[in-house]
């Protein structure tokens, strides 16, 4: 019986061989060049421990057994699914430091074409170049070099093995579940996925991890003229640069001029101030002068009329006198 099962799991290995080197060589499957004639064994992929979370979410799948197929390039086409959605989910991760956030699940949604537009990249170098596209038109941040970081991050977690893509796989589903219309993604692909993808030999995982690496995006294929665009944006950035130091040197000069204009008003206004306190003191004496003048000239007729006249001096005591005397008299 062990004899038995040794064979068959070397027929298995064969197999897997085979088909992963017909995909290599087809032209609807990765053509990237052949793959070892011997996958690394399973073993050799690095254990990924799971949260309680996760196996619960595991728990919660259904068990289903799924007919592919009997094209060879059938599992690579699968795949290349699992590919564009772990790209979309590792560019999430380093952009919000592997922290998600509301955000992320928009931003799979959007960088992943088969969650987006439910479309299949037929190979892996129009998959890379798919992922590049998306990644510098939709996100906030737009950057080729965020793009081969990412692309790299992609290639050490296929190396990983079927766990670490299991576990990513899980994480995507969380964040989706939580959405109020991108749920329904899960039941179309993230739950499948999940299953299929536990089932799925990790000598194939391995195996296409050894051809991601050549397949990276290049500046050359993704059909955009990014030096252009890169030299219109630093352009702009100069120019916005330049910009703003003119709008600050005007500032200054402004804010210098308001200052000599300020002091130019508050010293004429002072000026106007002084000479509108002579005038008034001026005015003041000379109302002052005039009417101690005015005041000296009718005292002095008075008195001259008195002199002068004795008999309206006589006239004006005689009349006062009665008064004063009727005060003094009782009644």
């Amino acid at each position: 019986a062990a004899a038995a099962a040794a064979a068959a799991a070397a027929a298995d290995e064969g197999s897997l061989a085979e088909q992963m080197r017909h995909l290599s060589t087809s032209a609807m499957g990765l053509g990237l060049g052949l793959v070892p004639e011997k996958p690394p064994p399973p073993a050799a992929a690095a254990a990924v421990p799971f949260s309680d979370a996760e196996r619960e979410q595991l728990r919660r799948l259904r068990n289903k057994e799924y007919l592919l197929s009997s094209a060879p390039d059938a599992v690579a086409h699968l795949l290349l699914g699992v590919v564009d959605i772990v790209f979309a989910y590792a560019y999430d991760q380093r952009t919000t430091g592997g922290d998600s956030t509301v955000e992320s699940a928009w931003t799979i949604c959007k960088l992943s074409s088969q969650l987006s537009w439910l479309d299949e990249p037929p190979n892996l170098p129009a998959c890379a170049r798919v992922c590049a596209r998306r990644s510098l038109a939709f996100p906030l941040h737009r950057n080729w070099r965020l793009v081969c970081t990412v692309w790299r991050d992609v290639c050490a977690i296929f190396a990983l093995g079927k766990g670490a893509l299991i576990k990513c796989l899980l994480h995507v589903r969380a964040l989706l579940e939580v959405d109020e219309t991108k749920y329904l993604l899960n039941r179309l692909f993230l739950d499948d996925y999940c299953v299929w993808t536990q089932r799925l030999p990790d000598a194939a995982v391995r195996s296409l991890a050894l051809q991601l690496g050549p397949c990276r995006p290049a500046r050359e294929v993704v059909g955009w003229p990014l030096a252009e665009l890169e030299d219109i944006a630093r352009g702009d950035g100069e120019a916005a640069v330049a910009a703003a130091q003119d709008d600050s040197e005007g500032e200054e000069s402004d804010s210098e001029s308001d200052g000599e204009s300020d002091g130019e008003s508050d010293s004429d206004s002072d000026s106007n101030s002084d000479s509108d306190s002579d005038s008034d003191s001026d005015s003041d004496s000379d109302s002052d002068s005039d009417s101690d003048s005015g005041s000296g000239s009718g005292s002095g007729s008075g008195s001259d009329r008195n002199l002068d006249g004795g008999d309206g001096g006589k006239a004006s005591a005689e009349r006062e006198v009665p008064l004063i005397t009727e005060v003094a008299q009782p009644a």
